[in-house]
């Protein structure tokens, strides 16, 4: 296993468990900052050690905009939030407590992995026999669409937040670098994550993200004093990736199209997709980690991605359509991925014509 991080733990976690097979796990012992996970959860196995971690659960979420808000409700599939320290400090602690699993402290490039190469050999820095998993992310092509933030969890003096519904977009603050909008999760009434979230080419600096979150607090809660108990900063690329060519085996995760290119999500993905590839090896069937769409919606996803760089205006209205078009549990689905064509032409049918149409045939 080429990398410790999300992808490349759960994996080796999911081998351990279903397998009896040795499993080495190669990562340069890079600090990992703490950040929030975020999924839908429909009850999968492969989400329940995640569900045993998570941090805050919420059956309503809201979109709003400056015309109005969507609340949706699901009991079925709640919005579930997840500390990634947490949840790879736990995978930590079973793997390293399972005398298959072994850990080298290595960059990828000082170790020489191909499927035919699998046994450590520190000296030589070279792995042999077995199959060869890659978990780190790919490089990110110049002028690719990304999605850039920074989060603080805030504890106010007074009770301020609703913390039965999680905002999963707040688009009332500028749009004026690309695609913005507030992501907030209400912990309790007097603490709650608020994150500043563009969609643009290009990060902005730390105190541009730090500006909209106070202005936000200031005009729509009142708040003007708060604490900082922790804060988050990252940016994920907007790119459908698999890579079967430059890496150091078959690729997982992240490089193996793990992430809902128009919407940032990827956790849940992995875990299902490591779960799917755990049970390959385990019943001895060809290994390969499966997207988490299939080409109809990457198509769609990518539609998407091309009205927005185009016309980031329009991002509100495309958002709030799309959950005006679908219930709660249908939300979640189609962010899992387990919808069909009814949902999907509902939301087409929600969509402004025009730009779409353009971007279809760019």
């Amino acid at each position: 296993m080429v990398g410790a991080g999300c992808a490349g733990l759960t994996l080796a976690w999911q081998l351990s468990q279903q397998t009896r097979h040795p499993v080495v796990i190669v990562d340069n012992g890079a600090p990992r900052p703490d950040h929030f996970f975020g999924f839908w959860d429909h009850g999968a196995p492969a989400l329940s050690l995640a569900r045993d971690l998570a941090t805050a659960r919420w059956n309503r979420w809201s979109i709003i905009t400056d015309q109005g808000v969507v609340v949706q409700n699901s009991t079925r599939s709640p919005y579930t939030a997840l500390s990634s320290q947490a949840y790879e400090t736990r995978l930590l602690q079973g793997l390293k407590g399972c005398s298959r699993i072994r850990f080298v402290q290595a960059s990828a490039n000082q170790v020489a992995c191909t499927p035919e190469l699998c046994r450590v050999d520190t000296t030589e820095g070279r792995i042999h026999g077995g199959q060869v998993f890659d978990s780190r992310p790919l490089p990110t092509p110049p002028g690719t669409l990304l999605q850039h933030f920074l989060g603080w969890r805030v504890q106010c003096e007074a009770p301020c937040f609703e913390p039965e519904t999680a905002i999963l977009m707040d688009f009332r603050v500028s749009q004026s670098r690309g695609m913005h909008f507030i992501y907030l999760l209400p912990f309790s009434q007097d603490e709650a994550l608020v994150e500043s979230t563009v969609f643009s080419p290009d990060p902005l600096p730390e105190c541009w993200y730090a500006d909209q979150i106070r202005a936000y607090l200031s005009e729509w809660y009142g708040i003007h004093s708060f604490r900082t108990v922790a804060r988050e900063q990252g940016q994920i690329p907007l790119l459908y990736a698999y890579d079967r060519d430059t890496g150091r085996g078959t690729p997982v995760g992240v490089r193996a199209g793990a992430v809902r290119v128009s919407s940032g999500y990827a956790f849940a993905h992995i875990l299902t997709q490591a779960e799917a590839v755990a049970l390959d090896v385990a019943r001895r069937r060809p290994v390969t980690a499966r997207p988490c769409t299939g080409s109809v919606d990457r198509w769609m996803d990518h539609v998407l991605l091309r009205v927005i760089r185009r016309n980031p205006h329009l991002a509100p209205r495309i958002f709030q359509g799309m959950a005006a078009a679908l219930s709660g549990d249908e939300m979640a689905d189609f962010m899992n991925g387990n919808h069909g064509w009814r949902q999907r032409l509902r939301i087409v049918a929600a969509m402004p014509a025009w730009p779409f149409v353009r971007a279809c045939l760019a």
